[in-house]
């Protein structure tokens, strides 16, 4: 195995406090393998209420007997705050979040919305900043531990990532979204035994993102089991056209399961898609494994 280079994902999610979950549209490349690395791919920023419905204005009246005293109640600003965010106009933003804090000058989940409205518009430095304030009031805010090691690994600073993700998951073991983003960052660094223990955490409990399957499935089939390929044939079911995926399942094929006829086939169909110029070399040595093992078969 010493040879194989692998095409994982450098996928990191934020976790928004006052909805479910979201990945921030941020494009990066990075690959790990036992020798070299390089990684690709990006992901898009999605949001829903904490139920999993989509978010829509409401327009409600008074009841008989109700008194409108003109102060926004919590749970209108903040669903007035989500439907702003995919917008550009600042000082809605800025305004709904004051509003917020002034019922609530410690409110983690307006703060924690505008420290990601404002990386958004790339200030990380001002959103790191607010992070950092949310947790001298909160220090264990696993939500807040998990965004900030988001921006610390943005900006190539690893080991602060890494301490921020752990941070998250000491608070919430149980936590999906820190479980992945930690396990990811281990499978980059090539580190695959502790990446398969928390991308699998992430996995039980339901992220199953295309990244963290791919991520999941390099980190068994480095650790030798034979669940990469489930995992792998699950993660081409949601991105059957993803060539990163059918590539790494191509190199289980022909190095781990030894089963030349579908490597063979997969192979062709990655050459169809088209082969990235890093890839071409490692795709020639897999072919030319297929060819002699083949030969050697057919001798016997």
């Amino acid at each position: 195995m010493k040879k194989i280079i692998f095409v994982l994902y450098a996928f990191i999610f934020f976790q928004w406090s006052l909805i479910s979950c979201s990945s921030f549209n941020k494009k990066s490349s990075t690959s790990g393998s036992n020798q070299n690395s390089d990684l690709g791919e990006e992901s898009s920023l999605t949001s829903s209420r904490e139920d999993g419905t989509s978010v829509e204005s409401s327009n409600k009246s008074l009841s008989k007997g109700e008194i409108d005293d003109g102060v926004p109640q919590k749970k209108d600003l903040y669903e007035s705050l989500q439907i702003t965010l995919g917008g550009n106009d600042e000082s809605v933003i800025e305004k709904t979040v004051a509003n917020l804090l002034s019922q609530d000058p410690g409110d983690s989940k307006a703060l924690n919305t505008l420290a990601l409205y404002h990386l958004s518009k790339g200030r990380e430095t001002l959103a790191k900043m607010i992070l950092k304030s949310i947790l001298d009031k909160d220090a264990k805010n696993a939500i807040i531990h998990n965004n900030l090691g988001v921006l610390y690994s943005q900006s190539g600073e690893t080991r602060l990532a890494i301490e921020a993700f752990r941070k998250a998951v000491s608070l919430n073991p149980n936590y999906p979204i820190a479980n992945a983003n930690l396990g990811s960052i281990f499978a980059v660094g090539r580190d695959y035994g502790k990446a398969k223990h928390f991308l699998e955490l992430a996995y039980r409990g339901g992220v199953k993102d295309l990244s963290v399957l791919n991520n999941f499935a390099v980190s068994l089939m480095e650790e030798g089991s034979s669940q990469a390929e489930n995992i792998f044939k699950e993660a081409l079911q949601i991105g059957a056209s993803d060539s990163n995926v059918s590539f790494n399942y191509a190199l289980y094929l022909t190095y781990i399961k030894k089963d030349f006829r579908e490597a063979g086939a997969l192979i062709d169909k990655i050459r169809f898609m088209g082969v990235p110029p890093k890839k071409k070399q490692a795709l020639v040595r897999m072919e030319e494994t297929i060819s002699g093992k083949t030969s050697e078969e057919s001798k016997r």
